[in-house]
């Protein structure tokens, strides 16, 4: 006679064979979020992490769209050619699951990297009170990750796309 444990054992192996492999949704790093900004009139690459084989398409509503498929790592890795400055867009990148990328804006994108000065917060400067209070512009957009330390390249950093305003620009590099 067979336990309760047996039969639900043998249950579980039934429902997993007939539904077949599970699949894992497509996920992208931190820097692809909403309010996010492309750097303009380029092919600007794409990218995360999906089921090795899976076909993955991002695709713009400014007219642009790409295709990959992951490899036997899971990674992919597209292209999206921009248009000149402008938005807001949407972007919209599709797998197993669908991802929409909301107030996506098109421009210049500057990046600042270097030494512990710039862990220097606008807040902390002598007018830092002043100059963040006269930062409300939405238009600039604020990428900044959080301090991290590793001796190998890592996947994804710990941030988020804010649009300028006094509170964001506090904590942004003065």
């Amino acid at each position: 006679m067979r336990t309760i444990t047996d039969r639900l054992l043998l249950l579980l192996a039934t429902y997993l064979v007939a539904c077949g492999p599970l699949q894992a949704a497509i996920k992208i790093p931190s820097l692809f979020s909403d309010h996010m900004l492309l750097q303009q009139q380029t092919s600007a690459p794409v990218w995360g992490w999906a089921d090795p084989g899976e076909v993955v398409t991002a695709t713009g509503n400014w007219g642009a769209q790409g295709t990959a498929t992951a490899d036997a790592d899971g990674t992919w890795k597209l292209f999206l050619k921009t248009p000149a400055h402008g938005g807001p867009y949407t972007l919209t990148i599709k797998g197993t699951n669908r991802i929409t990328i909301k107030d996506v804006l098109i421009g210049e994108v500057w990046l600042c990297a270097g030494q512990s000065n710039l862990g220097w917060r606008l807040s902390a400067t002598f007018n830092g009170k002043e100059d963040s209070a006269a930062a409300n512009a939405p238009a600039f957009r604020i990428f900044r990750s959080d301090r991290q330390h590793s001796k190998t390249p890592l996947p994804d950093v710990t941030a988020q796309w804010k649009q300028s305003s006094p509170a964001s620009a506090a904590t942004c590099s003065a």
